[in-house]
């Protein structure tokens, strides 16, 4: 594997883990610091990841099409 492909699967590994979270955080379990729910912030913060995860995956594999084409 060259880099770019150990580097696409470990985003892509990430975003399996993301994905998972946002899962559990949408099945109604709630999360609490301090007395304080911070299950909306939690569920906030995963989909932006998952959405990051993605435009990185899309850009990684973009440049490597790209790149195999030169």
């Amino acid at each position: 594997m060259d880099e770019f492909s150990d580097t696409i699967s470990w985003l892509k590994n990430r975003k399996e883990i993301a994905q998972g979270d946002l899962k559990e955080l949408n099945s109604g379990k709630r999360y609490f610091i301090n007395g304080n729910d911070i299950t909306a912030t939690m569920r906030q913060r995963t989909e932006m990841d998952v959405s990051k995860l993605d435009d990185l995956i899309a850009a990684f594999e973009s440049y490597r099409y790209n790149d195999a084409q030169a």
